[in-house]
């Protein structure tokens, strides 16, 4: 009959906060690989230098993954996990074969994951980074020949870097693929939230005009299979006399209340909504005139004997309604229908109120 309790709806996170998860999970695991390959470069007697540059990484990514987790600083700590990665690449490339060490295929990655964790404009300068190391160390190998490889690279280095490039690779896929997830769980959410508002009355959480006259023009269009429907136009009678005795806010819990004593008489596909002020409309779905009838008196019975509570003491209130209904006999328009309902409900005023009217 009506929609649910409307909650306030959850807006997306900020480009900054869909951004923090990947740039933390980027430190934890940036900080682990290079924590492993601290002890690998120093256990497999690799030049010091290139220890010393992979444990300054390490820390670089630890100091990554502090400002991540608790600051705001989430772009600087993407910047820091990916130069912890670049150093951790170039630094020992230069001791272990330079342009022809086996680290130099990590180099791919470095624009990816800072892609991931810091976005577009930071994954397209380590790209030009990452190009700029590279020509600059095949410059510096083969153009001015100068060489600082101490250790040449083996067939087990080169193993190991295609194992954790792969490694990488498939975490990557797997955070931006849950980073993804995330946000467009956030966007779909936030997309049937604002549909929600914007076809919803924010006083008396009904429908609104403008979904009642969506609604019901498609349920005009299916008429055309021989469906009829009808339509209930209600306005409470006296209700500006209740807003000038008692007040505005107790002339909300009024209209607030008929809504809830509609929601008792009312069928589960009738629709409810609020037209303004204190006129609602009802669409009764593949109803004849007779059968809304005995709906709309049924319901002025019910609200005339029902007493409404509030702070100044029970308020009792009546309705006039007007009645129109479709047939695929006759060919009228929504707003023609809408019309008729009016007319009758006014003629319903003009009889005294507190009347069901049909047209």
């Amino acid at each position: 009959m009506q929609p649910k309790d409307s909650t306030s709806p959850v807006i997306p996170s900020s480009y900054e906060a869909t951004l923090r998860p990947s740039t933390r999970y980027g430190a934890i695991t940036g900080t682990s690989f290079e924590l492993f390959f601290t002890f690998y470069y120093l256990l497999s007697g690799f030049p010091i230098q290139a220890v010393l540059l992979q444990l300054a990484a390490t820390l670089i990514s630890m100091a990554g993954f502090v400002i991540v987790q608790y600051t705001k600083h989430v772009r600087l700590a993407a910047q820091l996990v990916t130069f912890a990665l670049f150093l951790c690449l170039i630094g020992p490339g230069l001791y272990t074969g330079g342009i022809d060490s086996s680290a130099m295929v990590w180099l791919t990655f470095v624009p990816v994951v800072a892609g991931i964790m810091g976005g577009t404009a930071t994954g397209r300068f380590w790209s030009s980074v990452s190009i700029a190391a590279a020509v600059g160390l095949y410059m510096l190998n083969r153009v001015a020949m100068i060489d600082l490889t101490t250790r040449l690279p083996q067939s087990i280095d080169r193993i190991i870097d295609l194992v954790f490039c792969i490694i990488v690779v498939a975490i990557a896929t797997l955070i931006n693929e849950r980073t993804k997830r995330q946000v467009m769980g956030e966007l779909d959410n936030t997309k049937a939230q604002l549909t929600e508002l914007a076809n919803i009355d924010p006083l008396t959480n009904v429908f609104n005009r403008r979904y009642f006259i969506h609604h019901a023009q498609t349920e005009l269009e299916r008429c055309v299979e021989g469906r009829e429907f009808s339509i209930l136009l209600i306005d409470i009678d006296h209700f500006k006399k209740v807003n000038d005795t008692h007040g505005h806010i107790i002339g909300d819990r009024v209209l607030n209340r008929a809504v809830a004593i509609c929601a008792t008489v009312l069928r589960k596909d009738d629709i409810l909504a609020r037209l303004g002020g204190e006129e609602f409309v009802i669409l009764l779905p593949n109803t004849l005139l007779e059968t809304a009838s005995d709906i709309a008196e049924r319901l002025r019975s019910v609200m005339e004997n029902t007493p409404i509570g509030t702070d100044t003491g029970f308020i009792n209130i009546t309705v006039s309604i007007g009645i129109s209904s479709y047939s695929p006999k006759e060919a009228i328009s929504l707003q023609e229908l809408i019309r008729h309902a009016d007319d009758a409900m006014y003629k319903a005023k003009a009889a005294g109120r507190n009347q069901v009217v049909a047209w």
